[in-house]
């Protein structure tokens, strides 16, 4: 989110751009790197002037161009803006993305305007295949809430709307049902929590408003079968008001598993009984997946895999302890992501294996492999490099860090196995999806799995004239602040530099002192507040550099508390997928000041 905060213009004078920090601490929205229900803030939204009547698919924008996007920690509000408003109740739903799951819970306030008359809904969209296509025939669902009437019916409204494979539409409708008296001009707090086949909705912390079995809907009327997918959150209707929205998965880790005969050339996995391939144990909430013997197919290393997956996001980092049995053949552990749906290897989806080519050998490989946008494969495959001696028969722990399209895999938490940039592979684009894991070895362990989507980043959220000492052209960033498992935060900063210096094609940036200058600050500040907000001042910028424009690029920075590496998470790269650099925010002096002065 870009804002300009309006100031007075000020003077700036001499022949050099120097850089200053000036840091501070505000409490406000926690949870960023969690997995527990917390409220989000949410940049984006999926947009389509159809109906919620048939498939169709959404187009990614920023949240601002459908929703006025205020307030502060964990209250932020999404107001409807007076814009494609709909010519039914079922069109023109700019949907927040919330998460992907099958099991979940969401939970939002709202309110709807006394102004508005007649029909006024809100959609919760879930079961889609992709943040940016709604398709019932492959199970996507919706179910609304509000009132069929002006703010003088005080009866309670609710609409459940749920599709099958064919055109039509398939909806139930409740009024007054169970009774309760309901103002919607108020604000309510609503809570959908679908566990199985069974939807519950609760409004007000108090009364059920339906409980749903979609089960039941599939036998009578062959709607498609409910796999799980995206969830989001949207209206088309001006003034109402979306706010505190939370998103949880409810989804065990294991719970089921998508086979594939092959990880590589199969396009459809099928949905199993974990125990069919696992032996599952649990200790103190943790689970152990032990492959047994079923379905083994010995004739290639890349068959029988039944994947078990953790989540969905962009970037993230995975890790687990596993251990491979003794014995004689290649033996592989493997990590698939970027899948746009559990049930399929699709274009974007990356396979990576770990594991030994046979029992005698310390040799360690790992490689990995890219669905092309075209179907071909990208492989890519390493062995031994770097140098490192592995024994199967001991236990070990493996990370995979997924951040702007790079993946590091690191070793028994000190080798770093290998780096590589997906982005860098041609005809591919990763656009984050399904995480899982599986192996086809009898007897190979895998436990303490650790999944950790990195869903919020620091951000540039506006440019100003600083007027008081020093003058300067200001850059103002802010983050949520927790902790990633296994790292403490232990400062922030922004990288700048001016635009004619920004001279590669690809976006990357060459961050030297030569080029740009990293203003951080590792001490002296509150790292305990839950929202984190500093600034940066270019002064003495010339007279002729007014039309200049100048980047800023916000990070924090995490010591890993075992190796004590530090590791950079920079504000997410908007046009270029590159770990050190993208045109995150670039302002000029005169571009600010016409902003202020309107």
């Amino acid at each position: 989110m870009q804002t300009i905060t309006k100031n007075r213009k000020a003077l700036f004078t001499g022949m050099i751009a120097v850089f200053v920090s000036a840091f501070c601490a505000i409490s406000a929205f926690s949870g960023a790197f969690s997995i527990k229900s917390e409220a989000l803030t949410i940049t984006k939204a999926y947009y389509s002037t159809a109906t919620l009547a048939g498939s169709y698919n959404r187009i990614e924008e920023d949240a601002s161009a459908h929703y006025t996007v205020s307030g502060s920690g964990d209250n932020i509000s999404y107001t409807r803006k007076a814009i494609d408003q709909p010519n039914n109740w079922t069109s023109h739903v700019p949907s927040l993305s919330l998460g992907s799951a099958k099991n979940f819970s969401v939970e939002f306030d709202y309110t709807i305007p006394a102004a508005e008359s007649g029909t006024q809904y809100i959609w919760l969209t879930f079961g889609n295949a992709s943040m940016n296509v709604y398709a019932p025939s492959t199970g996507s669902a919706a179910a609304g809430l509000g009132t069929t009437a002006n703010s003088a019916d005080t009866e309670w409204t609710n609409i459940l709307f749920f599709q099958n494979g064919t055109t039509s539409a398939i909806s139930n409708s409740w009024r007054n049902s169970p009774t309760y008296k309901y103002d919607g001009t108020v604000q309510h707090h609503v809570a959908y929590r679908l566990v199985g086949n069974v939807l519950t909705i609760t409004l007000d912390a108090g009364a059920v408003v339906r409980t749903y079995n979609f089960g039941s809907i599939e036998t009578e009327k062959t709607y498609t079968t409910y796999t799980g997918g995206y969830v989001g959150v949207g209206t088309g209707y001006k003034d109402v008001v979306l706010s505190n929205i939370s998103f949880a998965s409810l989804d065990g880790v294991g719970d089921t598993v998508y086979y594939a005969p092959n990880l590589i050339t199969s396009t459809a996995r099928t949905e199993k009984i974990s125990s069919d391939y696992y032996n599952i144990t649990q200790n103190n909430g943790k689970k152990t997946f032990t492959r047994n013997a079923t379905a083994l197919d010995g004739t290639s290393w890349v068959n029988s895999l039944p994947v078990a997956f953790v989540g969905s996001a962009v970037d993230f980092t995975l890790e687990f302890d596993y251990q491979l049995p003794v014995g004689s053949g290649e033996k592989w552990l493997w990590v698939t992501f970027g899948n746009d749906s559990k049930t399929a290897y699709t274009a974007g989806s990356v396979a990576a294996a770990t594991g030994v080519n046979n029992s005698d050998s310390t040799l360690y490989q790992t490689y990995y492999r890219a669905k092309k946008q075209n179907g071909t494969e990208e492989i890519t495959e390493w062995r031994n490099e770097p140098p490192y001696t592995f024994v199967s028969a001991d236990p070990h722990h493996i990370t995979y860090r997924m951040i702007d399209g790079v993946l590091t895999i690191s070793l028994d938490n000190s080798a770093v196995v290998r780096t590589v940039n997906l982005d860098a592979v041609s005809n591919y684009s990763y656009t984050g999806g399904y995480v899982g894991f599986g192996t086809n070895v009898s007897g190979a362990v895998i436990s303490d799995v650790l999944f950790t989507p990195l869903a919020v980043r620091p951000m540039i959220t506006g440019a100003q004239i600083r007027t008081t000492a020093p003058q300067g052209l200001q850059f103002i960033a802010s983050s949520a602040h927790d902790e990633i498992n296994g790292y403490t935060l232990i400062g922030f900063g922004n990288v700048l530099l001016p635009e004619r210096l920004y001279t590669s094609s690809t976006g990357a940036l060459d961050i030297g002192d030569a080029q740009a200058k990293h203003s951080e600050l590792t001490s002296g500040i509150n790292l305990s507040a839950e929202t984190l907000s500093w600034s940066t001042t270019i002064i003495n910028i010339a007279s002729s550099r007014y039309n200049d424009l100048y980047l800023a690029r916000p990070y924090l920075i995490y010591r890993n508390n075992t190796t004590n590496e530090l590791f950079y998470l920079y504000g997410k790269n908007e046009t270029v997928n590159s770990p050190l650099g993208s045109k995150t925010f670039a302002a000029s002096v005169n571009a600010v000041s016409a902003a202020i002065n309107g």
